[in-house]
């Protein structure tokens, strides 16, 4: 396992399934993420404009490159539905060698 790690995860939540299968679309497609997983819906709870709110959500988990990675979540703002989205960002540690190469691969090429 590779001890430093190139490999970033973001996640973002939506409030649909299209809405995030197409952000994951169009994120791997235009190289700003070499995966993206969509999640089955979620329940969240928090509190909007002093109100407690709960709602059904998407999780979308991207795999980039540390170095993509301000790139990535600039997409995501300029193309979130949210006022406020939800960007958490993962830094890896450790990593598979081959799958650390195969992100790279897929985002070095274009």
């Amino acid at each position: 396992m590779s001890e430093k790690s190139l490999i970033c995860l973001v996640i973002t939540t939506v409030s649909s399934k299209e809405k995030a299968q197409e952000m994951a679309k169009s994120m791997v497609l235009e190289k700003f993420a070499a995966c993206a997983q969509v999640s089955q819906s979620i329940e969240s709870h928090y509190i909007w404009n002093e109100k407690y709110e709960s709602s059904e959500e998407w999780k979308i988990t991207f795999k980039t490159l540390s170095k993509k990675v301000r790139d990535l979540e600039d997409e995501i703002r300029n193309i979130h539905p949210y006022d406020i989205p939800e960007i958490v960002r993962i830094s890896t540690t450790l990593c598979d060698p081959k799958y650390e190469e195969w992100v790279l691969k897929q985002l070095e090429s274009g």
